[in-house]
């Protein structure tokens, strides 16, 4: 009994002088790169994906400009659509569009996010999606920026 009231205090004051010594390491927390607002559907889900792994690589703005550069193309061109759409696409014909969608970013693209994004794309089928992925994005970088969308109404004078 009197050994353990003696080995008590030596064995705190040992743990608490352990204790100070050691270092914490803290890993950047997921909420660092969470999208800052939640979309639903297909093209939400992989504009959220999009913006996750821009976020973690630091290449959100060049990413988002990419994206504002495919959004244009695919407004004004109006056969674009319907050729990402189609189900009888070949690989190397999917290959090749990732390759030319590539060119239309701008260059900024300089991470390779958006070209292994379009990569992931034409794997699983979902290039028909493009056009909605990039305005989902654009509401997430907008949701990041703090803009918000208004409606003003004033008096007819």
């Amino acid at each position: 009994m009197l050994s353990s009231r003696i080995a008590r205090p030596a064995l705190l004051a040992a743990s608490r002088r352990a204790a100070a010594g050691r270092t914490i390491r803290n890993y950047a927390s997921a909420a660092e790169t969470k999208p800052p607002v939640e979309l639903y559907g297909l093209d939400g889900t992989y504009a959220s994906a999009l913006y996750t792994a821009a976020a973690k690589t630091s290449a959100l703005e060049p990413t988002a400009r990419s994206l504002e550069n495919l959004l244009s193309i695919l407004k004004r061109d109006a056969k674009l659509p319907a050729i990402l759409n189609a189900p009888d696409l070949s690989m190397s014909d999917k290959s090749q569009i990732v390759a030319e969608l590539e060119r239309h970013t701008g260059g900024v693209d300089k991470s390779g996010t958006v070209k292994n994004f379009l990569d992931a794309l034409a794997e699983n089928n979902r290039l028909g999606i493009l056009e909605g992925i990039c305005e989902n994005f654009g509401t997430l970088m907008s949701a990041y920026k703090g803009e918000m969308e208004l409606t003003v109404t004033s008096a007819a004078v």
